[in-house]
């Protein structure tokens, strides 16, 4: 059975965007009365296709969870060139991570301008929401509005909070060791840009209340340091 974000609920009725519509009628060739799974927020429902287009589906009921909710990741990115990014959002949704962060800071590469960062936002949430229906997850990820690195730092978080530093590069990682003595509670993981973190963005970080951690004797590129820090992450709590 399909699997669809919707955007909005209203009277019990689901509604979805134009990809969502083109998928259901077009290349799955759905029918009024076809059922399937519709995810709002952090819930999934059985539904009951009611329009093609645009493609809209009425309430049957909750699809019950067969676990209870775990604790979770939350990455926060410099925004990469060639849209490298895209990937962060890819797999950090089939691996479970519960919302993003862009940022830029002083070596990012890619910036934008003024007004661009809601059209940036729902760029990336139209790439969630398509990773979410692949793997099947019941929760939607939250995208954040892009944010200068300054603004991030100083924002509250409810839980731990680290900076992967390439000033402890050619360490063995200490990443492992931190979440193992930190399980329990949802993790913001910082991830610099190409060229890394300046030394003042690190020192601001952990005067703000974020660990540095190695990732490893290796240079990892910004979305495999991502993608390492969520499976790890994912392995330890879910074991």
């Amino acid at each position: 059975m399909e699997r669809y974000v919707a955007f909005s609920l209203t009277d019990g009725v689901f509604v979805f965007d134009g990809d969502a519509s083109r998928h259901f009628g077009v290349v799955r060739r759905g029918k009024i009365g076809d059922k399937m799974e519709a995810v709002f927020g952090d819930r999934a429902y059985l539904a009951e296709a009611v329009s093609l287009d645009p493609l809209k589906a009425r309430m049957i009921g909750e699809i019950g969870r067969e676990k209870p909710a775990l604790p979770g990741i939350y990455v926060a990115f410099s925004l990469l060139r060639g849209n490298r990014h895209d990937f962060i959002l890819q797999k950090g949704t089939e691996l479970g991570a519960k919302g993003f962060y862009p940022f830029v800071s002083h070596r990012s590469v890619v910036r934008f301008s003024k007004g661009e960062e809601s059209q940036r936002r729902q760029r990336m949430e139209k790439i969630v929401a398509s990773s979410l229906e692949q793997c099947r997850r019941d929760d939607l990820p939250i995208v954040h509005e892009p944010l200068a690195f300054d603004e991030l730092v100083g924002r509250p978080f409810d839980g731990n909070r680290i900076i992967a530093d390439e000033g402890l590069r050619g360490e063995p990682s200490t990443l492992l060791g931190y979440l193992s003595s930190h399980k329990g509670n949802d993790l913001l993981v910082l991830i610099g840009p190409e060229g890394g973190f300046e030394r003042y963005e690190v020192e601001k970080a952990v005067d703000s209340g974020f660990e540095a951690v190695s990732l490893g004797k290796n240079i990892l590129r910004a979305e495999t340091a991502a993608i390492y820090c969520c499976s790890l992450f994912a392995a330890l709590e879910e074991g």
